[in-house]
C-alpha cells in the first residue's frame, strides 16, 4: 500500500474495512493500530487485524450528532464529549456512523452510552459516559422560564 493511500484511511475520523492481498489471498482486515515518526509524522508500521466471519469484532465507531437540539434553540451549548465509540459485534452488523439525534435535548439534558441502543451492537465504553449534553450558557433561557413570560404576557 502507498503511504499516500494509507494517509487517506489512517488520517480520518471513519474506520474502513480494508482487503489486503496477502500472496494471491484477499483478507479482508481493518487498522488496529499504527505508529508514527515522533518528529516528521510519517507512519513508520500499521498494524491490521483480520476479520473472520461469524467472530466478533472490537473496533471505534464515529458520532454524528444530528438535529437542532431544543436546549440550544434557547441558548444553550451543546458539548460533545466523545467523538468516537468502542462497540463490539459482527463486522455485518456494524454501522458506519453512530447517529445520535439531539432535537429534544433540553438545556441540562445529556445522552449517555446506556442511552444508544442500535442492534447488535455493544458499547464497551462505561455506561454513565455522557456522550452528547447541552450547558446552561449566558443568556440562555429554560422552557419554564419562556412559558412563564408567555402567561404573563397573556395576562396582562
Amino acid at each position: 500500500m502507498k503511504e499516500v493511500e494509507l494517509n487517506k484511511v489512517i488520517y480520518t475520523p471513519n474506520t474502513y474495512i480494508i482487503d489486503l492481498d496477502v500472496d494471491g489471498k484477499k483478507i479482508k482486515s481493518f487498522i488496529k493500530d499504527v505508529q508514527v515518526h515522533p518528529v516528521t509524522d510519517r507512519v513508520i508500521h500499521a498494524d491490521f487485524q483480520e476479520i473472520v466471519e461469524g467472530k466478533e469484532i472490537k473496533i471505534n465507531i464515529p458520532v454524528n450528532l444530528t438535529g437542532l437540539s431544543v436546549g440550544v434553540k434557547n441558548g444553550g451549548k451543546l458539548r460533545q464529549n466523545f467523538r468516537s465509540l468502542t462497540a463490539l459485534a459482527l463486522v455485518d452488523k456494524l454501522p458506519d456512523t453512530v447517529e445520535i439525534d439531539v432535537t429534544d435535548l433540553k438545556i441540562g439534558g445529556k445522552i449517555r452510552v446506556k442511552d444508544i441502543d442500535i442492534d447488535g451492537v455493544s458499547f464497551l465504553n462505561p455506561e454513565g459516559a455522557v456522550v452528547a449534553a447541552v450547558q446552561m450558557a449566558r443568556g440562555a433561557s429554560t422552557d419554564d422560564a419562556e412559558t412563564e413570560a408567555e402567561a404573563e404576557t397573556e395576562e396582562a
